[in-house]
């Protein structure tokens, strides 16, 4: 979910006794969501080795930055053949989220980018569209793939939030944006979600990495790589996250160098502030 405003902006389907990936803001392989889903207890006594990892948190409470990376390639069919699905999710700290998802596959597959809403996005002229409930708002771009498939649907759940009650079971109506790219062996989705209207977002130009920026707040990754090579920024580094008049913070890194200037050569990766 994304909260934001008092406001629900990014949504889930609630209490359903038969829970799936197609009903969150998740990632579909070839249409599919994850092996043990459909069922309510949806991870009761799946093995440890097919379960979800997470790598590369950083928490700043003092300046309001987050990030991890989780891994989730073993939650999906084996027959899949999966190699690697890595979301990595970033909050800055005004509040607005970039995710970055990289997908690899044994063969060519479709990748599909979920987004659930309680009421249709609203596209805009910039390429974004914006995101309604109530008096709250906000806009949600997707830098990547440029050439994905974008359908809207509307998707009926079934919801009751306790078995024990049946006659307070409920229908969910979600408004479901679904990005499908062509198929591919390798996928990757660039997506940002900022609150309110006013806020502009620009994808960074990356020789290797990935870059979204929102004038004071800029966000670059390489998770996998974690090699990043942009104007003014160099860094061997899953993450560098820039904030005006503030100093960088980075993750799972051995150097930094900003405007010329080296800020960090280690040996061993550094997570936090630098500076």
């Amino acid at each position: 979910m994304f909260v934001s405003q008092g406001a629900f902006l990014a949504v889930d389907e609630g209490y359903s006794n038969r829970k799936r990936a197609a009903h969150h803001n998740l990632l579909l392989v070839d249409g599919q969501g994850y092996a043990d889903e459909d069922r309510y207890h949806v991870y009761r006594d799946i093995p440890f080795e097919r379960q979800a990892r997470q790598r590369d948190v950083l928490v700043s409470a003092e300046c309001g930055w987050a990030h991890a990376t989780a891994e989730i390639a073993a939650m999906y069919d084996a027959g899949l053949g999966v190699r690697r699905l890595d979301r990595t999710l970033v909050f800055t700290p005004s509040g607005r989220l970039v995710l970055l998802d990289l997908a690899e596959a044994d063969a060519a597959r479709e990748w599909t980018f979920l987004l659930q809403t309680d009421r249709p996005t609203e596209p805009q002229q910039d390429g974004s569209r914006l995101i309604r409930s109530g008096s709250a708002s906000a806009r949600f771009w997707q830098f990547a793939p440029a050439d994905c498939r974008v359908v809207v649907e509307v998707t009926e759940v079934e919801a009751n939030p306790t078995s024990s009650t049946p006659e307070l079971r409920l229908t969910r109506t979600l408004h479901t944006l679904r990005s499908t790219t062509t198929r591919s062996v390798e996928g990757l989705f660039l997506t940002t979600i900022a609150p309110g209207t006013e806020t502009e977002a620009t994808r960074v130009p990356c020789a290797e990495g990935q870059g979204v920026t929102f004038g004071t707040e800029t966000v670059l990754l390489s998770p996998v790589a974690r090699r990043i090579r942009a104007e003014e920024v160099l860094a061997d580094a899953a993450a560098v996250l820039l904030t005006t008049g503030d100093a960088p913070h980075v993750v799972a890194a051995t150097r930094l160098e900003l405007g010329g200037k080296v800020l960090l050569d280690v040996a061993e990766p550094y997570t936090g502030k630098v500076g």
